[in-house]
């Protein structure tokens, strides 16, 4: 069922699901026939690309490269046994 031109709403046997059209990409939502359908709309309508912020504070920490855990530590202990 078309809601607007860029949303449908599709119900399936056991889960339904809202997809709106964003650029040239769909964002689909889909939940258990509990969850009620206009939570599904907010949530498609609400979606978006993360911003930095956002990808920051989903992302582990950097984690910092200190002279003895830098990430070539392992290929410089094996130098050091092979060549000395």
């Amino acid at each position: 069922m078309v809601e607007s031109p860029s949303v449908r709403y599709e119900r399936f046997e056991d889960a339904h699901t809202v997809v709106r059209a964003a650029d040239d990409k769909e964002v689909t939502v889909r939940g258990g026939l509990a969850v009620g359908r206009d939570v599904l709309r907010t949530a498609a309508l609400a979606a978006h690309p993360p911003s930095d912020d956002e990808l920051r504070a989903m992302l582990p920490p950097e984690r910092s490269s200190t002279p003895d855990r830098s990430p070539m530590w392992l290929a410089r202990e094996v130098a050091r046994f092979l060549f000395g």
